[in-house]
């Protein structure tokens, strides 16, 4: 009975304690652009970075802020992590204009030494966001420690798409404004 029931709490802890170690964390930077300097909002940089483990990256525009992405620009966003290794993972990416999402996209299985979204290409040409956010989980790494690092990891962003500081023209105010040029040609016609 006695071997039993140390039989019963061995195990229980053993699956207690399995489940304590497959619980996945996430991880999470958040950037703002003002069209001059990157501001890091949230980094949780100095974090260890284990198999199962997300990250999250938010970019986004300042104000009336947006980028203009045309089809042979290119984003290299990278968490520098701290040794050099191979890291797998899976990622997936949404890029939003004014909180409505324009454009994803997802990489199974994607090979890299850092955590980032990598020489993304813009399918849809011209792309217009205020936002970027993507997601990595980390499925294989070939190190024992994967400390993340700051975004950029100092350096500067590859970030070809353009930035600009004016209001996105919306539809309605492009249909009032050809509505208006159609009168104003309406009328000098009745005047001839």
């Amino acid at each position: 009975m006695k071997k039993r029931f140390l039989m019963g709490v061995s195990i229980g802890f053993l699956i207690f304690g399995l489940c304590i170690v497959a619980q996945a964390t996430t991880f999470n930077y958040e950037i703002e652009f003002d069209g001059t300097n990157w501001t890091t909002i949230q980094s949780d940089s100095g974090s260890e970075l284990y198999v199962g483990d997300e990250v999250n990256v938010k970019f986004s525009a300042t104000g009336s802020g947006y980028w203009n992405a045309a089809g042979s620009d290119s984003i290299w966003a990278p968490i520098f992590i701290s040794d050099s290794a191979t890291r797998i993972g899976d990622l997936a990416w949404e890029f939003s204009l004014d909180s409505n999402i324009v454009d994803t996209g997802s990489e199974l299985a994607q090979s890299c030494a850092n955590v980032h979204i990598a020489n993304y290409s813009n399918p849809n040409t011209p792309l217009v966001f205020d936002q970027l956010d993507w997601s990595f989980i980390l499925t294989s790494t070939t190190s024992t420690t994967n400390t993340l690092g700051d975004i950029f990891g100092g350096d500067p962003i590859t970030w070809d798409p353009q930035y600009n500081n004016n209001p996105v023209p919306e539809p309605a105010t492009m249909l009032l404004f050809g509505l208006g040029l159609l009168g104003l040609a309406g009328v000098s016609r009745k005047k001839q």
